[in-house]
């Protein structure tokens, strides 16, 4: 029922992502990614798998290949010519600074076995979206509000109290979001 679920919410994001897609299925947790191919042609596999760490990135990174050759310079080497890896072995080096390192438009979420945790990650000005739910010792995350809304792993709950902000400014300020359930990085 849950991966039934997983998959209706990966289904939405297809046709952001229409050149390619996948999903990470293991112990208590579910990643999923679709892929438009900015930066490499070449199909790479989703989510993509490196240093026991596991990536759903939307985005793009700009100064992929400053980073990139900084960490060839520091022995790191690469299977591909994708910002994705590189972000990878970003985070490896760097650890939670990886971050600091990056400029470009990105929504990212790195599962780390080692650590056993989720990092969550967006660009400084949020050209790229994260949405996310907490309940229950659960954490459901997506770039766009209507896949965790179509999962039916989110109760929809209208933010009422939010309405007026969205009507006058035309955005909310903050995490909430029109929706009770969902919160924005």
């Amino acid at each position: 029922e849950i991966i039934k679920k997983f998959n209706d919410a990966c289904s939405v994001l297809e046709k952001r992502g229409p050149d390619q897609s996948g999903t990470f299925v293991g112990k208590n947790i579910l990643i999923g990614n679709t892929r438009l191919s900015i930066v490499s042609k070449k199909t790479i596999t989703l989510p993509f798998q490196k240093h026991d760490y596991i990536i759903s990135f939307n985005g793009e990174i700009f100064n992929y290949r400053e980073i990139r050759d900084s960490l060839i310079s520091n022995g790191y080497s690469f299977s591909t010519d994708t910002d994705t890896e590189v972000i990878l072995s970003a985070y490896h080096c760097y650890k939670l600074d990886f971050v600091n390192q990056l400029r470009g438009f990105f929504a990212i979420a790195i599962y780390d076995h080692l650590q056993k945790k989720i990092i969550l990650a967006r660009d400084r000005f949020g050209n790229k979206p994260l949405y996310y739910n907490l309940e229950n010792n659960k954490l459901i995350f997506c770039s766009t509000q209507s896949a965790l809304i179509k999962s039916g792993l989110v109760k929809f709950e209208a933010n009422e109290k939010r309405f007026n902000d969205f009507i006058i400014f035309g955005d909310i300020a903050g995490s909430e979001t029109l929706h009770k359930n969902i919160f924005e990085l």
